[in-house]
């Protein structure tokens, strides 16, 4: 009779959000899209039992369709997950840059940290802004590594897939990131140049890979053949160069077959010579995408023939900057692996604070984007049992840099919350537990001293079940 009641007391509640004009979605702790109103699914024209289940997170996803694109945008602010409302502005509809919305975020909070719902309602900002101040007021500055920057990076570009190295807001990575999109939706040869760790490769093989995406032709016939250049000679690029031959079939667009070419600055004379003659003979059938250190024009530097033979095929010239003429970017590119590493281990993602950012911003990051990267990860793991990446949570060499002892060095004092506290213990507890027994729940249970109910029910709150094997107890 109850179980009765509570379905019928939920298709109420469900009929009166779907009664809201404006679009209303709600999250679980965990996340996920559990419910979808009806204004949200027509206007952007997608059934519900689509959205149900996504989990909304800032990082940039892969896929490029309506359902991941509105997961991000929907990911809550660290502040919500920490029980604070919020109101932001977020661009809308998906892949406008121009139109904007606004968007409420209330916490429906319980004695429990971990259970609870996220109400996140679309509507005009100010009318938000003005019904809802005294719950979600303004937030406190934060430099560009909010995740609205991400929101509105993946409202501006169609394809961002594996083109992680070219997020940012400065006006070199957005010309690199216009020619990327460009290289993406065509089948011209194309020069990758930029400094080592700065993802030249990444980018080149995303080129590929977004152009093979839109073709109506078998998997089996797409083909990718990169070549390190450092390390081929004259036999080595001729041999590679007869088994792509080999696969490739009459009659299949050039965008399916790609030759990536990483480091044709390090390319010797003879193997210069077999690159060219093959490419020659195969003209038309194939398309080249090729990484650099040193730019088309000096590469004369290494071979006149080399600058010649690749300002022949490089139509489209795309330039990475180093992150040291371009430290704007570092919070989007910080931003974005923090909420991956986050992802992958399975943590709500913290916030990025205020002093954290001045001194990644001071730092000249002379690996580029990939020691971004590693330092996204490094800050996770070093920022435990709290909400807030501090400066003590960088790596040594930003915390340690010279450059940054011009900037202010107060110590940050912030509030703590014992319910984070102890719930990130608990996990931390449970986790070890379940290393110890994996297969034996209750044996588990016994090494916290709680009954075998209690820990199930604590692991599934906590989104640990899948850390606890299937397998039969002994």
């Amino acid at each position: 009779m109850g179980e009765t009641f509570r379905g019928g007391n939920s298709r109420t509640l469900a009929k009166q959000l779907d009664l809201l004009a404006w679009p209303v979605v709600v999250l679980d702790q965990k996340q996920q899209i559990v419910f979808a109103s009806a204004a949200l699914c027509e206007l952007m024209h997608v059934d519900a039992t689509r959205l149900v289940g996504l989990i909304c997170q800032p990082a940039l996803t892969a896929d490029n369709s309506l359902e991941p694109q509105l997961a991000m945008m929907l990911a809550p602010p660290s502040e919500v997950l920490h029980g604070r409302a919020a109101v932001r502005e977020v661009p809308w509809p998906p892949r406008s840059p121009t139109g904007t919305a606004g968007q409420a975020f209330l916490p429906l909070i319980d004695e429990d940290p971990s259970s609870g719902l996220i109400l996140v309602l679309f509507g005009d900002s100010q009318v938000l802004r003005e019904r809802l101040g005294p719950l979600a007021p303004p937030a406190a500055p934060s430099g560009t590594a909010g995740d609205e920057v991400l929101l509105r990076i993946r409202s501006q570009w169609q394809q961002l897939d594996g083109l992680w190295p070219l997020l940012g807001v400065s006006p070199a990575i957005e010309l690199a990131m216009r020619r990327a999109q460009l290289a993406a939706n065509s089948a011209a040869g194309v020069l990758i140049v930029g400094p080592a760790g700065s993802g030249k490769s990444d980018v080149a093989r995303s080129i590929a890979a977004l152009r093979a995406r839109g073709l109506e032709v078998p998997a089996n016939l797409i083909q990718r053949l990169p070549i390190e250049c450092s390390l081929i000679d004259e036999q080595s690029a001729a041999s590679q160069l007869e088994t792509l031959a080999a696969r490739m079939r009459p009659g299949t667009p050039a965008q399916a077959t790609h030759l990536i070419l990483d480091r044709i600055d390090c390319l010797s004379g003879p193997a210069i010579k077999v690159l060219r003659e093959w490419l020659t003979d195969h003209a038309g059938s194939l398309c080249v995408v090729a990484t650099s250190q040193t730019p088309s024009h000096a590469l004369s530097e290494h071979s006149i023939g080399l600058m010649q033979w690749v300002q022949s095929f490089s139509t489209i010239e795309i330039e990475i900057t180093p992150l040291s003429v371009r430290r704007e970017d570092v919070p989007a590119l910080a931003q974005h692996h923090l909420a991956m590493a986050a992802a992958r281990a399975g943590r709500r993602l913290p916030g990025i604070a205020p002093a954290t950012l001045e001194l990644m911003q001071a730092y000249p990051w002379p690996g580029n984007a990939s020691e971004v990267q590693q330092a996204a990860t490094e800050m996770l793991t070093n920022a435990v049992l709290t909400a807030t990446i501090q400066p003590s949570h960088l790596p040594l060499q930003v915390r340690t840099f010279a450059g940054t002892f011009t900037h202010s060095q107060q110590p940050v004092l912030e509030p703590i919350s014992m319910d984070d506290v102890l719930l990130d213990l608990e996990r931390i507890m449970l986790e070890r537990a379940i290393k110890a027994s994996p297969r034996n729940r209750a044996r588990a249970a016994r090494l916290l001293g709680i009954s075998r109910p209690r820990f199930l029910r604590r692991i599934a709150q906590l989104g640990l079940d899948d850390k606890v094997t299937s397998d039969e107890e002994e």
